[in-house]
């Protein structure tokens, strides 16, 4: 029963981290986007537009792969959190569903 309990207090865990990057990274593009249409607001001429959009296009295909690493890290470590609970709980006598197969006996 522990080792269950640790497992959702590591699975709870988990899940609020990647919650919170998750909106952290919906702030910073929030950010990026608005600075951008501010800048947007204030360009000269078409292309200096133009020039502002390319910019943002590609600070941002930039920052959704450095966000999409971030996040691909978060989910192996968690997936790799989660099968080391199990090999732990399969090594300490099987699951919860096992043993009370035992226990009928």
């Amino acid at each position: 029963m522990d080792t269950f309990l640790g497992a959702a207090r590591r699975a709870a865990d988990t899940a609020r981290d990647v919650a919170q990057r998750t909106f952290s990274s919906a702030e910073e593009n929030i950010h990026a986007a608005l600075d951008m249409a501010e800048r947007l607001v204030r360009a000269r001429n078409p292309q200096e537009a133009a020039q502002i959009q390319a910019e943002f296009v590609r600070a941002q295909f930039e920052a959704m792969q450095a966000q999409m690493r971030e996040f691909g890290a978060s989910m192996q470590a968690a997936l790799s959190q989660a099968s080391s609970g199990q090999t732990s709980t399969d090594q300490t006598g099987g699951t919860a569903g096992s043993k009370s197969r035992s226990t009928r006996k």
